[in-house]
């Protein structure tokens, strides 16, 4: 065990962003207990399966159970056997466990505490602010929307606790260059701010905050930026604001001449949404979707029951059955199933396509 404590030996500034992205069950933790633990890994597999369970069960394993148990007589060992606890710890909470949860894990061996959780999630804030404050310094977009962190969840709260809904901003920048065919653009989050970016003072402060104080570049550095960021409409209204007002400030940062707006793709399709759909809302009893402002949860909400009242539409066209209760009655094979649920794919759920010589025919066609 004294080489096992060895190997998972580390401190909370060793786990950095680098080390979560790499970290894995089977070549951080099983690699190293199951050579430095032969024997006692040996002992618990024999206690975990019986023969017989290892010889027909070929599914189940319990080596991950078994590698977690010895991990956990580490940190009995050990106070600084992290390299499970905190990886672990780091899921249930970002899964949203509670405190007290957090504890009970902790007591197990299973988790760091939670007063070590706050100090990890600070340093692991200041490792993306720093990676992020390179990637301003090059060709990038940023982007910031308000935000709402439920705090509790009960109905009553004393005097002296915090508000039950906390509001803020949460900035993001992205890479800014030309992607090759299927990559995903690389994202830098940055520090949540209490900043209420519904105002335009509020904005100013926002970006402010961001360049200034979390990336911490000059204004002299920023006026020769051109830097993209696009929004919603309300957010894109106040940026103009701001710049209205700023007009004729000392630099191109001061009034926001360095932010370079676009319509956000998401809230495009939002719009064009209730501008296409409004009537079959109407039909479909969806009074909110009518309103003013609109519910995007609503809205997210009656296009998952479009989408399912047309993959049933589908099933029904595509099974060579009256009913689907006939069609389930006649217990179609898995391979039949994978079948028609491909041709589905095919005809009902892609885009139509057209060669590119059709197209041409088309157009000589029309042309003539």
């Amino acid at each position: 065990m004294d080489a096992v404590k060895e190997a998972l030996r580390g401190t909370l500034d060793s786990v950095t962003l680098q080390f979560l992205l790499m970290w894995d069950l089977s070549t951080t933790i099983q690699d190293k207990v199951t050579l430095k633990a032969l024997i006692l890994q040996h002992i618990l597999c024999c206690a975990a399966q019986t023969e017989r369970t290892i010889e027909r069960n070929k599914i189940k394993d319990s080596s991950t159970a078994c590698n977690v148990i010895i991990t956990q007589l580490a940190s009995q060992r050990l106070h600084h056997s992290i390299f499970l606890t905190v990886p672990f710890m780091l899921f249930v909470w970002t899964n949203g466990a509670l405190k007290q949860t957090i504890e009970a894990l902790y007591k197990c061996g299973l988790c760091i505490s939670f007063t070590s959780l706050l100090t990890l999630l600070e340093k692991l804030a200041a490792h993306c602010v720093e990676h992020a404050r390179q990637v301003a310094r090059q060709p990038h977009m940023m982007c910031y929307d308000n935000i709402n962190i439920s705090t509790s969840l009960f109905v009553k709260q004393h005097s002296d606790a915090p508000a039950k809904v906390q509001s803020g901003t949460f900035a993001i920048l992205y890479e800014h260059r030309k992607m090759p065919k299927g990559y995903c653009t690389k994202q830098f989050p940055l520090c949540t701010s209490a900043i209420d970016e519904s105002l335009i003072t509020g904005n100013i402060a926002i970006i402010h905050d961001v360049y200034i104080r979390q990336l911490q570049i000059t204004h002299d550095e920023l006026s020769d930026y051109a830097i993209p960021s696009f929004n919603n409409q309300s957010t894109n209204a106040r940026i103009r604001g701001v710049k209205a007002l700023h007009v004729k400030d000392v630099n191109p940062f001061t009034h926001l001449q360095i932010i370079q707006l676009g319509f956000g793709l998401f809230h495009l399709c939002l719009n064009l949404i209730w501008a296409l759909l409004s009537y079959f809302f109407a039909l479909l009893d969806r009074t909110r979707l009518g309103c003013e402002h609109h519910d995007y949860h609503t809205l997210l909400a009656t296009l998952m029951q479009i989408l399912c009242g047309i993959i049933l539409n589908a099933w029904h066209n595509e099974c060579e059955h009256l009913l689907l209760a006939a069609f389930a009655s006649s217990k179609p094979t898995v391979n039949k199933l994978l079948q028609i649920a491909n041709t589905i794919i095919i005809k009902h759920a892609m885009p139509a396509y057209e060669s590119s010589s059709k197209k041409q025919n088309v157009f000589s066609i029309d042309s003539e």
